[in-house]
């Protein structure tokens, strides 16, 4: 599993603080844009948040190919610590560090804006041009889990460079919180984010989004940077 899906989905869900409403006014729903300010200010005023997910991956050809994983997120400013799979990835938006518990090893790496252009490996790439990129529109209100939903569709304007069709979001209209993010991917496999806890108001310490070489101390250290 590539980690880019999942930071690609949730730093897109909370970094709409980026997103540029007179450039996107012309084609987007008004009303979607004004729902998706409010959670971009809310978001924006806080100092970094935690986040306990749930990622399904759906396979439209065969369910037996569906799989489920559990994580969590820690994000402060341009930083991130991310634990999923078994793995733990730091990023401080120039650098990551992945350790892998299975096999004692930390991956360090950096990305090009080649790659960040290509893969959106890089969060702050799609929030700097999420205006000029993707066209949003409401959908409908809904109640599900007992909650008061608000549904926006996000369609890539570039949609022959994209690798998904769409992106769906569910926000909490009540709380004014990301409830659930699809990416509609376009060869039938879709992923979904389901934020099972969100803490936006207990600050988050650099300490934690920071990688420390004593934090493992058996890990093999392996830089593939230039």
């Amino acid at each position: 599993m590539k980690y880019f899906l999942l930071t690609l989905a949730i730093y897109a869900s909370f970094g709409i603080v980026g997103l540029n409403k007179t450039a996107s006014a012309q084609e987007s729903d008004q009303k979607a844009l004004e729902i998706l300010e409010k959670l971009a200010n809310k978001t924006d005023a806080m100092q970094g948040f935690y986040t306990a997910y749930t990622l399904l991956v759906e396979d439209l050809a065969d369910e037996k190919n569906n799989l489920q994983y559990s994580g969590e997120i820690w994000y402060l400013g341009d930083k991130y610590k991310m634990i999923m799979m078994g793995q733990v990835l730091y990023s401080d938006g120039t650098t990551n560090w992945v350790y892998q518990e299975d096999i004692e090893e930390v991956t360090v790496t950096s990305f090009s804006e080649e790659e960040q252009s290509e893969n959106l490996i890089d969060p702050y790439f799609l929030i700097e041009n999420y205006a000029k990129d993707y066209t949003c529109r409401f959908v409908a209100d809904k109640f599900e889990n007992n909650r008061p939903l608000v549904e926006i569709h996000l369609f890539p304007n570039d949609i022959e460079e994209s690798t998904y069709s769409r992106i769906k979001l569910k926000i909490d209209k009540s709380q004014n919180e990301l409830f659930e993010f699809t990416l509609v991917g376009n060869e039938g496999i879709n992923y979904t984010i389901q934020l099972n806890k969100f803490d936006g108001s207990t600050p988050v310490s650099a300490d934690i989004v920071t990688f420390k070489e004593s934090d493992y101390p058996d890990a093999e250290i392996i830089d593939m940077r230039d």
